[in-house]
């Protein structure tokens, strides 16, 4: 049996417009039992919501517009109404029950039509609220990204870059929650969507929710990329931090060595240039045992660098240990020389001070003995003399002109040798009394 198509006509329609691109039209049909409001046309379309917060504001207040002018319209459709109510009561049985049905469809339609409307509005007021936090999300991100890029403090403190994650941190929890707001809002568009699109008459129906639903799928992509993005640039980021934290002692212990090694070099030029020897080598001494602990401090930090694998800081930290160590290998062949040389000056002036006592008893010595014993007496000087003597030249000539000691060197070694001379002129003279004599 073959169903017979119903044929329909449009009884009335009711057009509003506002302004020239925005107009809705409302079309009044009616069948053989039934009476139904459908819209027939409108611009923007029911499920145009626009591609930024711009646009769906605008959107927003044109539908606020249209809305206003179709309650306008209150008085028509009430008319409607009521003209299929008394159509009702002025029917005889069977067709009543025909006039019911259309008028209640009337008026079922028009609900549906204010709800179809309603709908259209939260969805907008959704739109809104979703652009407005997808550009929240952007401002957030550009925010984060350009601490990471410019405000991270690389070459600070681990207190200065704690401070850093803990500022960022907070500024990244208050992304998650603009991220997630706006996923949801992003699920509520498209579900909003769906189900208004089920409610409009419209053969491009299937196509338009498909569009709607790509326009929110793109912003809620790129939220999603932008979250991702930073993330990972936070992860590189914390990687810095926890980096930080692990070569800060190592840092802080190499500034030491340096500070003490700098130090050091100027004392071992301070106490060479006139400080008296003995007090100089004491000096040497102690900076040597206390080299010994800095070049141990050197050597744990320098161990502890080549451990660090996938340390940013690792290669840095290694390159400034070998500095150090070149550094330090420099200062302790300058001190060994000069504590060496301080012991041999500090051993001349003890050895030469024995042998002018020596010498001066000596002349005494001769003054007061016989004339053949104070003969003997001179070669005896010249025995003990020169030895001396030629260490302080040797000393002297080793050391240069410019050492500081080499004055006081050589003094003390013209000091002897003018002893010796004294003595051997004394001898001699003894020795010619013994000849004169006989």
């Amino acid at each position: 049996m073959t169903e017979v198509k119903r044929a329909t006509t449009t009884i009335s329609t009711i057009a509003i417009r506002a302004g020239e691109a925005t107009r809705i039209v409302v079309a009044v049909l009616k069948s053989v039992n039934w009476v139904q409001l459908r819209i027939d046309e409108m611009h923007p379309r029911m499920l145009d919501i626009g591609r930024s917060a711009n646009d769906t504001a605008r959107l927003l207040d044109i539908h606020s517009d249209l809305m206003e002018r179709l309650k306008s319209k209150q008085e028509q459709i009430e008319e409607l109404l009521a003209q299929a109510d008394r159509l009702v009561t002025e029917q005889q049985e069977p067709e009543v029950a025909v006039y019911e049905a259309m008028a209640d469809s009337l008026g079922s339609a028009w609900k549906d039509l204010n709800r179809q409307l309603q709908l259209r509005g939260n969805l907008l007021e959704e739109t809104l609220r979703f652009y407005e936090l997808s550009n929240q999300h952007e401002h957030v991100v550009k925010h984060l990204n350009g601490k990471l890029t410019s405000g991270v403090p690389t070459y600070g403190t681990a207190d200065d870059m704690r401070r850093f994650a803990a500022e960022f941190e907070q500024a990244r929890k208050d992304l998650i929650d603009v991220t997630a707001l706006a996923m949801d809002s992003g699920a509520s568009i498209i579900g909003q969507t769906r189900v208004l699109g089920m409610m409009v008459d419209n053969p491009e129906r299937p196509r338009e929710i498909v569009d709607t639903c790509m326009v929110i799928e793109e912003v809620m992509l790129r939220l999603a990329e932008q979250w991702k993005t930073t993330e990972l640039s936070w992860e590189v980021e914390q990687a810095k931090v926890g980096a930080k934290e692990e070569t800060e002692p190592l840092w802080r212990d190499l500034e030491a060595v340096d500070r003490w090694l700098t130090t050091a070099q100027q004392e071992i030029i301070r106490l060479s240039a006139g400080a008296e020897v003995s007090q100089a080598s004491q000096q040497f001494d102690h900076l040597f045992t206390d080299a010994k602990q800095q070049q141990s401090t050197l050597r744990r930090v320098s161990q502890a660098s080549e451990r660090l694998i996938g340390n940013a800081e690792s290669g840095q930290l290694t390159d400034r240990c070998v500095n150090l160590k070149r550094r330090f290998d420099e200062f302790l062949r300058d001190l060994e020389t000069r504590r060496k040389n301080a012991l041999e000056v500090t051993h001349f002036f003890q050895s030469s001070n024995v042998v002018l006592n020596q010498l001066n008893s000596m002349e005494i010595d001769i003054r007061s003995a016989n004339a053949a014993m104070a003969g003997e007496l001179g070669p005896l000087a010249r025995q003990k003399a020169e030895p001396i003597v030629n260490q302080g030249r040797t000393l002297s000539h080793r050391l240069g002109a410019s050492d500081a000691w080499t004055v006081s060197i050589e003094h003390k070694t013209n000091e002897i040798e003018r002893k010796l001379t004294a003595i051997e002129s004394l001898a001699a003279s003894r020795g010619k009394e013994v000849i004169d004599f006989l």
